[in-house]
Formats: structure tokens, sequence, C-alpha cells
């Protein structure tokens, strides 16, 4: 599989020295279905970059063919779920220590981007919410 917005990298993740080959391999599958890792960019106040373990039920860009088919069907599916990690789960590694100087490479801006978007959506959906009666 194609690495996606690889130009947009620092340094080619190709080069880059993975913590083990199985971070590897879930990081480079971060667009596509099941288990995943993604990496974000310290955020103010934090003293590091955040690892996130991801696990997608849908491929990525196959949500609006998901809605389509259940179109007029309440139901409620986790497309994806994510927990931040301290450590690699599969060889025990302290990640930030481990990509302290080469995290930035690690970084896919598609991913930031889809983040921003989540959360702006998660912020309409707030505002536009009914609330609940209190009668």
């Amino acid at each position: 599989m194609p690495l996606r917005g690889i130009a947009d990298f620092k340094r080619s993740p190709i080069e880059m020295k993975f913590c083990c080959s199985q971070f590897e391999a879930r990081w480079r599958e971060r667009n596509v279905r099941g288990a995943s890792i993604y990496i974000c960019p310290p955020s103010k106040g934090s003293n590091g970059p955040s690892f996130v373990l991801l696990s997608r039920g849908v491929d990525k860009g196959s949500e609006a063919a998901l809605a389509q088919t259940w179109k007029g069907i309440e139901l409620v599916i986790n497309i994806s779920s994510e927990i931040r990690i301290h450590y690699c789960p599969w060889c025990g590694r302290e990640l930030k220590k481990y990509y302290e100087e080469s995290y930035q490479s690690l970084i896919d801006p598609n991913i930031l981007a889809e983040l921003k978007e989540e959360s702006a959506n998660k912020a309409v959906q707030r505002t536009s919410a009914t609330p609940p009666s209190l009668t």
C-alpha cells in the first residue's frame, strides 16, 4: 500500500528507524480498517507528541457509502475508537523517549486534517442539539 502524503513528511518514513516492526506496520496502515497508530504534534502545554492507538471499523473514505447503505435506518455504529498510549504495545519502549528526535517525520497531515474536521463536526453537533425538556 503506498504511503499517503509522503511529500509532506520532513524525513522519509521509509528511512525511519521504528522501535519494532509491529509499530511500523500499524503506522503504515493508519488509513485502513483495523488497528493502527498515528502521532499528533505536541499541543500547547504538553511535554511532547501524542501517540494514539486507533481502531477503524471502516476504511477511511468509506463512511459515505456506509451511510448510504443504511439510509433511513436508525443505527449507531462505532466507526473508530482511539486511545492515547505511552509505551509501544508490542515491544514496550517508551514512545516519547524513543521518537524524541524523529516523531515529526511520522506526523501525517491527512490524519491531522481528519481530526480537525471531526472536532469541528462534533462542535456543530453539540451546538445544534436540542436540549432536553424539563417538563
